[in-house]
């Protein structure tokens, strides 16, 4: 599978665009950030982070690792740690869905056969 230069290049274009998702959606956490546990799934998430309860079924175990880790500083109130922890991941996330999908398409619809 061969591309033209000019395809490579805009690919490379495409790359200054990458913080714009992610600025997007670290403005729509942070903003909406709360503050306190609300009651369900994240308020047992909360529970086994600080080691109130045994862990469950329900927390991915890397997740759960990483959140007794944060649990375990002391710069914030618990619930803000682990919301800014979501707010980072799910920044990464909106980026990575961003570079993935845009290379997708403009190497799918640009290939030389």
């Amino acid at each position: 599978m061969e591309f033209h230069s000019s395809i490579l290049q805009l690919a490379k274009r495409l790359i200054r665009f990458l913080p714009l998702p992610g600025v997007v959606a670290a403005l729509v956490y942070l903003l909406t950030l709360s503050h306190d546990v609300y009651p369900g799934l994240s308020a047992a998430l909360v529970s086994e982070a600080a080691g109130l309860i045994p862990p469950s079924e329900a927390a991915h175990p890397l997740f759960a690792g990483v959140a007794r880790a944060i649990a375990s500083v002391e710069l914030f109130s618990l619930p803000v740690r682990l919301n800014l922890f979501s707010a980072i991941c799910g920044t990464l996330c909106a980026m990575l869905l961003y570079y993935v999908v845009s290379r997708l398409i403009l190497f799918s619809a640009c290939e030389d056969e």
